[in-house]
């Protein structure tokens, strides 16, 4: 009984943490991929497109033969930092994603974000959609993940595409 009262009291806290706004802002500055006018910037990890247009991101992997990997998150979810900072910045997640796939990150709460989120049935954050060139989804992961994950996910979609 102890058990399973501390298990729920556990998954509570951890649902409520990542289901609304935290208050505090944060100033630590992340290396996490950016970009500059959907340009990346040179930077450590996953190269990130930063919202850009869905309709040119999905161009561009016609254009190029590559899957899009989408990235939704919120400014205030602790785990799409985590995700950020201990997946998305590891050379080899990055190595296999930057050559292969077009990356982009998608604010769930702003520009075309809640559309998209919409539109891709995104139930939490952080949630991965793997889309192959013409836009059609692949795969699907929601919440927390591992660098195994990631890059197993990312390789089934490359085998699809």
């Amino acid at each position: 009984m102890k058990n399973i009262l501390m298990l729920l009291l556990l998954s509570t806290l951890v649902l409520t943490g990542c289901n609304r706004k935290s208050s505090k802002k944060s100033t630590k500055k992340t290396t996490t991929s950016k970009t500059v006018k959907d340009k990346p910037v040179a930077m450590k990890g996953v190269q990130f497109k930063m919202n850009p247009s869905y309709k040119a991101v999905v161009a561009q992997a016609k254009a190029e033969n590559k899957p899009i990997l989408l990235d939704f998150y919120t400014t205030w979810c602790a785990p799409c930092k985590w995700l950020d900072k201990d997946v998305f910045e590891l050379d080899v997640v990055a190595d296999l994603l930057n050559k292969n796939f077009i990356n982009v990150k998608v604010d769930a709460e702003k520009g075309e974000g809640p559309a998209l989120a919409q539109k891709f049935s995104v139930g939490g954050f952080p949630t991965l959609i793997y889309l192959n060139s013409n836009g059609d989804v692949i795969e699907k992961q929601l919440g927390m993940t591992t660098a195994t994950t990631v890059m197993n996910q990312a390789k089934k979609v490359m085998a699809a595409n």
